[in-house]
């Protein structure tokens, strides 16, 4: 399930990207088996996200260093993605928050990511206070 929405999830947001609707993208960073990798590797966490009792999307933790600072003060929120049927219904807040706190418990005060200049996910990431 979790290989599915992340495909989905993916076409949904950047096919507009590429002249072969991500095809070549996802066909060399999104195998299946890398997937299964990443799923025992210590560090990486996956969670699935359900909203009215069906996944809506899905969002990827990475314990990463952000220089200067350690590998034990960071969290690098690597992938968050929502289905466009849950998008902007205040799951993404739920998420962020649920972020905050795990990040707070975890006592890694480094919270970080990377998002496209192009992308509409900026302005959400930016009202949350990254920069």
């Amino acid at each position: 399930m979790l290989y599915d929405i992340a495909i989905q999830t993916y076409k949904q947001t950047y096919t507009y990207l590429w002249a072969d609707d991500g095809e070549t993208y996802l066909n060399r960073f999104y195998k299946k088996d890398d997937l299964e990798k990443e799923l025992v590797t210590p560090g990486v966490i996956y969670f699935l996200v359900y909203a009215d009792d069906k996944a809506a999307g899905y969002f990827k933790l990475k314990q990463n260093a952000l220089q200067p600072h350690s590998k034990q003060q960071c969290l690098e929120i690597e992938k968050l993605y929502l289905l466009q049927q849950f998008a902007s219904k205040g799951t993404g807040k739920i998420i962020m928050n649920f972020i905050y706190d795990l990040a707070k418990q975890q006592q890694r005060p480094i919270l970080w990511l990377r998002v496209m200049d192009s992308s509409p996910a900026k302005l959400f990431y930016e009202a949350f206070g990254f920069k």
